[in-house]
């Protein structure tokens, strides 16, 4: 086996005999053809290992594919009848979950319940269970409902309306086209309810854009009083 330091060492002592550069370009070639080689034996191992695990597999699951052939021979004799009739194969299906989402617009809230809390407008969906029909659903749904996802497993019914019923307890003044206005939900999020006479002062400009939440007729009115002289 070649001893590579005192290879190099001996081309050095000969560097100065060299054309220049030469002994530069033998270190690089040799660096190269070692890479190559290298990399042809990991590729050669990583093939056979393949080649091992892939063996392995097959073996695994052609084991498993007689175990389920010897289970399903045995479930056939036990369906035929006793005449001679041909098997009658009974297929197992899932019990489909259902999901129901509301989401809202203006207060970016939702809400998500599942059959412990069915939303009141979809009670009739009750008697239509385990198992349902997408086009008979579809065709009864109320108004604003629509089924975002229809598979084995999972219904999702989704509800899109502007604003969350907490939030439509909630009032504020805000302003819409230079005049103070009112709006329903959260600050800054809601939607325009009312539109008043009252200009909007540039001093309150900056409070008003934010929004000035009230909570009642009371409190609506001294707060115009405040904006407005």
């Amino acid at each position: 086996m070649y001893n590579f330091p005192q290879l190099w060492a001996s081309y050095e002592k000969l560097d100065p005999f060299l054309p220049k550069g030469e002994l530069q370009m033998a270190k690089k070639k040799w660096w190269r053809n070692w890479y190559w080689w290298f990399s042809a034996f990991c590729l050669l191992l990583c093939i056979g290992v393949l080649l091992v695990f892939h063996y392995d597999l097959n073996q695994h699951f052609s084991s498993l594919t007689d175990i389920f052939q010897g289970h399903n021979a045995e479930s056939s004799e036990g369906n035929k009848g006793n005449n001679g009739n041909e098997e009658i194969m009974v297929e197992d299906k899932l019990e489909q979950r259902l999901i129901f989402q509301k989401m809202f617009r203006f207060c970016s809230h939702y809400q998500i319940t599942d059959e412990e809390d069915w939303p009141e407008e979809l009670h009739f969906l009750k008697g239509q269970g385990p198992f349902y029909s997408l086009a008979k659903v579809e065709a009864e749904l109320p108004e604003g409902w629509q089924i975002v996802n229809f598979s084995d497993e999972l219904v999702i019914f989704t509800f899109l309306d502007d604003i969350c019923s907490d939030c439509s307890q909630k009032k504020y003044l805000g302003i819409y086209d230079g005049k103070i206005a009112i709006y329903t939900g959260e600050p800054s999020q809601g939607t325009l309810e009312e539109v008043l006479i009252y200009e909007v002062k540039d001093v309150y400009r900056k409070e008003l854009e934010t929004g000035i939440p009230f909570e009642t007729e009371e409190e609506k009115q001294m707060l115009l009083e405040n904006y407005t002289t």
